[in-house]
């Protein structure tokens, strides 16, 4: 099934503010209608389940005066006003304390290097550098399909010139055989003239 993450383009700079604000979300199963699969959670002993409703009609709230809401950086065929609605961005945490007063209490500013605050909480999520996040996992996995497609027509085409050449060694051995035969014809038809 396809996953939030997987559906989603963020501009080059944000991937971290994103993953900081919709956290698990990003791992949420894609479904049309999150109704008739909610009648089944019940079900559902142990784990972890998120759901992501496509079909979502809720238009996001938009920009509010100056502030560009962190939507703005995501481009998706989906609307995300149910997740990102009110959260708002800053380049740099200077910007986002000035921006942090004017704050209404469903709202939220978020700088490009993951530091998320709402008019009274802030949170901060710091990853090892090795620890690639959701999205630079999954612009890495397209890139790796990607290049593994490349290297797939690559292997076919010198497949096909291995065969091609196999194909001409072959027949160049036929010619060197024939050639042998008749140099055998001819030199024992000299001997035997002698």
């Amino acid at each position: 099934a396809r996953r939030l993450a997987q559906g989603l383009k963020v501009e080059k700079g944000w991937e971290l503010a994103v993953e900081t604000v919709l956290g698990f979300h990003l791992e949420a199963v894609c479904v049309e209608g999150i109704g008739e699969l909610a009648a089944n959670l019940h079900g559902l002993g142990r784990g972890v389940l998120g759901m992501f409703d496509t079909s979502n009609s809720s238009a996001s709230a938009g920009e509010q005066g100056e502030a560009v809401s962190l939507a703005s950086k995501i481009s998706s065929a989906w609307r995300l006003g149910s997740l990102l609605d009110g959260v708002y961005v800053a380049d740099d945490l200077d910007r986002a304390v000035e921006m942090q007063s004017r704050l209404a209490s469903h709202q939220s500013v978020v700088t490009r290097d993951g530091i998320w605050m709402g008019s009274a909480w802030l949170r901060v999520a710091r990853r090892s550098d090795d620890d690639a996040g959701v999205l630079a996992r999954e612009q890495e996995l397209g890139t790796l399909s990607l290049q593994l497609e490349e290297l797939s027509e690559q292997i076919s085409a010198l497949q096909q010139r291995l065969h091609t050449g196999e194909a001409q060694v072959n027949a160049l051995n036929e010619q060197k055989e024939e050639a042998q035969i008749l140099l055998n014809n001819k030199t024992r038809q000299r001997a035997e003239s002698f």
